[in-house]
């Protein structure tokens, strides 16, 4: 492959990865709304209150973790070498942030999704 394929390749990639960092923050933000919205109409005392607090926490690390993502993507690669890092290094960061975006993410939805069979589960009849 020669130089302007790969640089082809590799904006495309780097393109998929903005629309996925996006798609899970707007998902991750979503969950958050949907939760504050429908809280208020749950019965008090809330059952299992601590896998709501774990998914919510969950949910915002998941946030912050696609907001530092997408901004590390945006970074203009003349800074990419004036970091004081290497290109490898670069990427390794995006690596550990794209992980920790998945991550946090899945363990928000599950701990909001065990939260709700709980809920319902411990709802009087």
């Amino acid at each position: 492959m020669t130089d302007t394929e790969n640089d082809v390749i590799l904006s495309q990639r780097i393109g998929r990865a903005i629309d996925v960092a996006k798609h899970i923050s707007t998902l991750a933000a979503g969950s958050l709304v949907l939760v504050a919205t429908f809280l208020d109409k749950r019965p008090k005392p809330v059952v299992a209150a601590y896998w709501l607090v774990s998914s919510l926490v969950c949910l915002c690390m998941c946030i912050l973790a696609c907001f530092l993502y997408l901004f590390l993507l945006a970074i203009p690669s003349n800074w990419e070498q004036g970091w004081g890092g290497t290109i490898r290094d670069f990427w390794k960061w995006l690596t550990l942030l794209a992980l920790v975006t998945y991550a946090t993410f899945c363990a928000g939805i599950f701990c909001l999704a065990v939260f709700a069979v709980l809920g319902i589960l411990g709802m009087p009849k």
